[in-house]
Order: structure tokens, then sequence, then C-alpha cells
């Protein structure tokens, strides 16, 4: 599931009802944002 396979790879989000919440904050930098779009990957299309 994407919640397990984000929280492997140290990406730590909330499921509230059929959505992510996100919440970076001023410690978050680029290389974190990027961390979790390269998480995310693997669960969309990519056509």
């Amino acid at each position: 599931d994407l919640l397990g396979a984000l929280n492997k790879q140290n990406v730590f989000v909330s499921v509230r009802g059929d959505s992510l919440r996100v919440t970076p904050h001023l410690y978050n930098d680029e290389s974190d944002i990027a961390q979790f779009l390269k998480a995310l990957l693997p669960f969309t299309d990519q056509r």
C-alpha cells in the first residue's frame, strides 16, 4: 500500500479519507521534496 511504501522510505504523511495530507515545514528542503516525489513515482500512471 502507498502509506506503507512511503513510510519505508522515511516519507511520513497522513491519510484523510481518500486523500494524503502532506505537511512540509521550514526544516524541509528541496531534497526532501524530491525524495517524496520519487517515492510516489511507482504509484503514478507514467504514460
